[in-house]
């Protein structure tokens, strides 16, 4: 009778969590889906470096008929592609973030795509060169302004490729 009882277990408790996957209901989200994302902290092309992961968070739930696939404020993560510090004679920074992958409601990790994701500080490049003819050369060092993505700022991230979610 304990060998039953024990075969019976082992079984159940094998088969258990492919009867509980099948019981949620599933949906697919869309490969070019966009979502809204936003930086954790304020990023800056002074202050990061190419190579270098930063975080963002989804700013509100991605909706599959009616349905929540990934909820706002999941971790989505991001790699700094391109990161120039402003320079002399005005030229302004550059800041691109390429968008790597978020987790949906079922815990399932997808990737994602960026298209412009790019951010540039502003060009003084004009005015140095101008001040620097008429009033005197030393305005040649004059920097433009770093690139920096703002916390509060908000940026869309898409979808890679088809992927089958379980909703609850």
């Amino acid at each position: 009778m304990t060998i039953l009882r024990t075969l019976f277990i082992f079984v159940c408790t094998l088969f258990l969590p492919f009867i509980l996957y099948a019981q949620f209901p599933k949906t697919v989200l869309k490969a070019g889906s966009p979502i809204k994302v936003s930086p954790l902290y304020d990023i800056s092309s002074k202050e990061f470096k190419e190579g270098q992961n930063v975080n963002f968070i989804c700013t509100e739930n991605v909706l599959v008929d009616d349905k929540i696939v990934i909820m706002a404020k999941s971790p989505v993560f991001a790699v700094i592609q391109k990161a120039e510090k402003a320079k002399s004679m005005g030229k302004e920074g550059t800041l691109r973030v390429s968008f790597k992958n978020v987790m949906t409601i079922d815990g399932q990790i997808i990737p994602l795509y960026t298209e412009d994701a790019e951010e540039s500080g502003k060009n003084r490049s004009k005015s140095a060169t101008a001040l620097a003819m008429f009033v005197s050369p030393l305005f040649l060092l004059k920097k433009g302004k770093n690139a920096i993505l703002t916390k509060d700022q908000v940026m869309e991230a898409f979808v890679a490729k088809d992927s089958e979610i379980n909703v609850r």
